[in-house]
């Protein structure tokens, strides 16, 4: 016969629920009234805010921008003093494209592709004539005058090219992605001269990359994108509204907003329109594809500008003519 176990005493019985104080309540419902009133506060505070503090980094941009331009100033500078007053103008062949940016590279990346997988060094294909505008750009590069990293704008998301360990080796940027400015146009036969324009201080030499530029007109691309939506621009000097056309566009670089431009005499400045060369000429055309009147700034308007045509003259005032010096075809 087992023994059974003595039989355990009751178990006390369990303490009541404490009752929160009538101050503990009081104190969630302040905290969540003060929640429910400062959240929107705080959105409201931030909606204000990030405008402002994306504005000042725009502003930061633009400087570092401006100042990349001026750094190509000097640099073409020093590449002309050492080339009798000449800037860069590598041999090309009668009428072969000059937009098809790294058209000489091996690595070459087109607009809109993706880098392969893996390191990949810059290679030269010494069989192809150059095809770009920006090779001139690159000869500043490879005399050892600027680098790469000064020909991208801080406002875009355009990439520095790091397989080139070699600057000498290759006669281009890799692709229209690593390069975010236009220079002057120096196919055909015109050569770009230190001392070649009647008004150094007032003629282009360069900017943020034109809006004409193929990766930007082709279908998904920032101007095309924009054109879409069918602009009304407003420059201050003008002061009236009109749709715009490409070339009537700013650079896509700063959201269309404006360009830093590169004169001739070394000085940058921003720009809230590309009407901005000698005589009100168009920075983005050439002479005789319009908007290339000479106009008076507090009368101008885009319609006036838009009205140019082959009379040579606005109102009777003479306008840049054909082939001059002076007229500004920044590219691509």
């Amino acid at each position: 016969m087992t023994d059974l176990p003595p039989p355990q005493p009751p178990s006390p019985p369990s303490p009541p629920p404490k009752k929160r104080s009538k101050g503990c309540v009081i104190a969630c419902v302040v905290v969540g009234v003060c929640a429910l009133v400062l959240i929107p506060i705080a959105g409201l505070v931030l909606a204000i805010l990030m405008p402002a503090v994306f504005g000042a980094l725009e502003m930061a941009n633009r400087a570092s921008c401006a100042n990349n331009l001026s750094q190509i100033g000097k640099a073409g500078q020093a590449y002309a003093a050492a080339h009798k007053q000449q800037w860069p103008k590598i041999p090309y062949e009668k009428d072969a494209p000059w937009n098809e940016i790294g058209n000489t590279r091996k690595d070459q990346l087109k607009a809109g592709e993706k880098p392969p997988v893996g390191q990949v060094l810059a290679e030269d294909d010494s069989g192809r004539q150059v095809e770009s505008n920006t090779a001139n750009l690159w000869a500043l590069v490879s005399a050892g005058y600027v680098t790469p990293a000064t020909f991208i704008c801080p406002s875009t998301d355009n990439q520095r090219d790091d397989t080139v360990t070699d600057f000498t080796a290759v006669r281009d940027f890799r692709g229209p992605s690593f390069v975010s400015y236009s220079f002057q146009n120096c196919w055909g036969d015109y050569r770009l001269r230190s001392t070649g324009s009647t008004n150094s201080s007032a003629f282009a030499i360069a900017a943020d990359a034109n809006p004409q530029r193929a990766d930007f007109t082709a279908a998904g691309g920032a101007a095309a994108q924009y054109l879409a939506k069918k602009p009304r621009l407003v420059h201050e000097t003008w002061g009236k509204e009109a749709v715009a056309g490409a070339w009537e566009l700013n650079s896509p670089n700063h959201h269309f907003r404006g360009q830093n431009v590169l004169y001739l005499d070394g000085h940058v400045e921003w720009t809230d329109n590309p009407w901005c060369g000698v005589m009100y000429d168009n920075i983005w055309v050439m002479r005789n594809e319009g908007g290339t009147a000479i106009q008076d700034a507090a009368t101008a308007t885009l319609e006036a500008l838009r009205s140019w045509d082959d009379g040579k003259s606005y109102d009777g005032k003479k306008a840049l003519p054909a082939d001059s010096v002076d007229d500004s075809f920044l590219v691509p």
